[in-house]
């Protein structure tokens, strides 16, 4: 089996089942386990081929509600959900690569407070409703964005889950 990137893996799974390479190159099949989908990025065989582990130093301990807005409806993340989200957009980070037209993931740029002590390396990425993985796409009806902080040096990728925020007429509100 070759190795997938995660811009291929992504544009994959609105199948109903896709084959994930793991760092031992083993295969993790897409189900509707979002967690099935972020062990296997974060094991990810194209950063073990370039000696890099991406080691996730804090994941979403809960699910996330976002709140209704007079342009979208509430919606709710589960933890799982979040996780797959952030672990995709650091995988990319990882590989220097952005995607869609706004460059997701790129870094956050808004003045507002972080939660979870995340600072300056902050990314914002799509958060997508339902169990798929930001592909590139257009974000005009994706009013919600995962934010991790990214650190890394030769060997490692080092990733922090802060928030989830909704895009509100004027800013962000974050979701709880």
């Amino acid at each position: 089996m070759r190795f997938f990137s995660v811009v291929s893996v992504a544009a994959c799974l609105a199948s109903s089942v896709v084959a994930l390479p793991t760092q031992d190159n083993a295969v993790v099949a897409r189900s509707a386990d979002p967690e099935a989908v972020a062990e296997a990025l974060s094991q990810s065989a194209e950063l073990s081929a370039r000696g890099l582990t991406l080691v996730n130093g804090g994941n979403p301990s809960k699910a996330v509600n976002c709140p209704m807005t007079p342009a979208y409806a509430a919606q709710a993340y589960t933890a799982g959900q979040i996780k797959a989200a952030y672990l995709a957009g650091a995988q990319l980070n990882a590989d220097g690569k952005q995607i869609g037209a706004n460059n997701y993931p790129h870094p956050y740029r808004s003045n507002q407070q972080l939660p979870n002590g995340c600072g300056t390396s902050t990314q914002e990425f799509v958060i997508m409703r339902g169990n798929t993985i930001y592909d590139g796409g257009s974000v005009a009806t994706e009013p919600d964005r995962v934010l991790y902080e990214v650190k890394a040096d030769k060997k490692q990728v080092k990733v922090k889950y802060c928030a989830v925020i909704r895009h509100v007429a004027v800013g962000f509100d974050q979701c709880d």
